[in-house]
């Protein structure tokens, strides 16, 4: 039996990628390990606890740190202090998973496993809220250096540590993000309607899944959008926003000017709601400039929707031959793409069908898997 703890703060009041990937990994890996013993701890928030999202299995159990404001450690970080995981309750601990990048220091050097799953502050540092760039920039080669072993969600994640940052490779391993199949799947379009008309959207429209924020280059696709619509006339769903959307003023502004166009914000949905809109959408359109791996062009896949996505970073990888893939710098290049997969439906069957079998190869069954074979390797 093995004590393992889990840095388990991002998995609450969040739906990005980090958090999605740091629940889903992580209740994977308790069903694996079911004779360990696993502790998630995090900061106490009044009315975000963790349990909300979470279902707590017999071998694991909460702990929420209270003698401390998660916004006075989150400070201390920024500026470059890492207190020791032992004052938060790691004393008795075999390892230490981190799924949010940073691996906080030890004073009886515990192991660590720190999970990176991009680099995008290196090469986009102007679409990184200031925050969060001073915390990467002052904590992450310190993360690096002290973990035992280093995950990354993607091999291209994987070649800029090595490139960046000069990590090793054999401390170096990859665990994908992958898709809930239970939830993410074809028949999912039998609700494709009933779930359109909840949130009154028209029966053809392209879909757009993620944070309002520069670096998903939406200001890109509303101009490529408004360039094809005469040739498709379908509406543009955008899902996504609230409280993790920022520095958005441009994408505001070009919205702005395409009033005259049949263009839908819905804010969050739930995934059950978010599979059917999936399926019965025309295509998903990603023309983000990087992404450590994109979660939402595999759960679209999932589902037997055709994907248009960029050609750099992870995107390659990850989507392989199961999508048109488009430069995210050339809006020309974007329109064309959606112009030829909204006008051809033998292209969007022949997508819909390469995108669930390469949808098919990410489950968090396989991550878990792998995660549980770096922690073998460790231990």
């Amino acid at each position: 039996m093995k004590r393992i703890y889990v840095e388990a703060s991002s998995f609450y009041g969040s739906r990005s990628g980090v958090g999605r990937y740091g629940l889903e990994v992580t209740e994977a890996l308790m069903k694996r390990r079911p004779a360990d013993k696993f502790t998630l701890f995090n900061f106490l928030r009044p009315g975000r606890h963790i349990d909300v999202d979470f279902n707590i299995p017999s071998n694991a159990r909460l702990e929420h740190i209270r003698w401390l404001p998660g916004r006075v450690f989150s400070l201390l970080m920024r500026k470059g202090i890492s207190l020791p995981m032992e004052l938060f309750g790691a004393m008795r601990a075999d390892l230490v998973i981190f799924p949010n990048f940073i691996a906080w220091s030890s004073l009886f050097h515990k192991k660590r496993i720190s999970v990176v799953h991009d680099v995008a502050f290196l090469f986009f540092p102007q679409y990184i809220q200031a925050k969060n760039l001073a915390y990467l920039q002052k904590q992450l080669a310190k993360s690096l250096h002290r973990s035992d072993k280093v995950i990354a969600v993607s091999e291209a994640t994987k070649q800029d540590l090595i490139k960046h940052y000069q990590v090793p490779e054999e401390k170096l391993a990859i665990v994908h993000n992958a898709v809930d199949h239970a939830v993410f799947q074809p028949s999912a379009k039998q609700h494709a309607d009933e779930v359109r008309k909840k949130f009154d959207i028209p029966e053809n429209y392209l879909l757009f899944v993620g944070n309002i924020e520069p670096r998903k280059n939406l200001l890109g696709l509303l101009k490529a959008y408004s360039r094809s619509f005469a040739s498709h006339k379908a509406a543009l769903v955008i899902v996504g926003g609230g409280k993790w959307s920022w520095n958005n003023s441009d994408f505001q502004a070009e919205l702005g000017k395409l009033t005259d166009l049949p263009i839908y914000r819905t804010g969050f949905i739930p995934d059950n709601d978010m599979a059917a809109l999936y399926a019965g959408a025309l295509a998903f359109v990603y023309p983000s400039f990087y992404e450590g791996f994109g979660i939402p062009c595999l759960e679209a896949m999932a589902c037997g929707c055709p994907v248009v996505c960029s050609n750099l970073s992870s995107f390659p990888e990850i989507v392989g031959e199961a999508a048109l893939q488009v430069d995210p710098n050339s809006i020309e290049d974007i329109a064309s793409a959606i112009i030829k997969v909204t006008s051809d439906a033998k292209l969007r069957k022949k997508l819909a069908a390469l995108g669930e079998k390469q949808a098919a190869q990410f489950s968090w069954e396989v991550s878990a898997k792998q995660l549980s074979d770096v922690i073998d390797s460790i231990l």
